[in-house]
């Protein structure tokens, strides 16, 4: 049995430390234009939260989706956290798309319910595609799922 990695080994960093980064970022960015910022200005500071609240939640929307994927000829391994860990059979497996710039959408059957997970592919292979063509590796997902359905 051979797994096939279909997410970046860095879904972790993207998932946990970069959200995390930004938001304490902006969080100082707040406390410091409130504390440094004279009252005159108080403009500015009444415009910059909600760009900083809506930069924070977009980046969390995105990035705190993400998910470790693999499959194997018969299975797509999905793991949610480090204590949760799905199976699916390839053939429940229902759509896998683009969903954003270089996230991927794979959309799945479990227990009747459609669901979904967000993947960012492996970071060498969006350098090379330049975000233009579909990576190698949803290539080769898409083609298990479709070799999975014909039997």
């Amino acid at each position: 049995m051979c797994l096939n990695r279909v997410s970046s080994r860095l879904t972790y960093f993207y998932r946990w430390i970069i959200p995390s980064a930004i938001v304490t970022f902006n969080l100082g960015l707040i406390i410091a234009t409130l504390f440094f910022l004279p009252p005159k200005h108080l403009d500015l500071y009444l415009a910059f939260i909600p760009f900083s609240l809506a930069s924070s939640s977009i980046v969390l929307f995105f990035l705190v989706k993400l998910r470790n994927v693999f499959f194997d000829e018969d299975e797509l391994f999905i793991s949610f956290s480090s204590s949760k860990k799905v199976r699916v059979k390839l053939k429940d497996v229902t759509g896998v798309k683009r969903y954003f710039l270089y996230f991927y959408q794979i959309k799945f059957q479990e227990f009747g319910l459609e669901k979904s997970v967000l993947v960012l592919p492996k970071f060498t292979e969006e350098i090379i595609s330049i975000g233009l063509m579909e990576v190698e590796s949803i290539k080769k997902l898409k083609l298990a799922i479709k070799n999975k359905n014909k039997k």
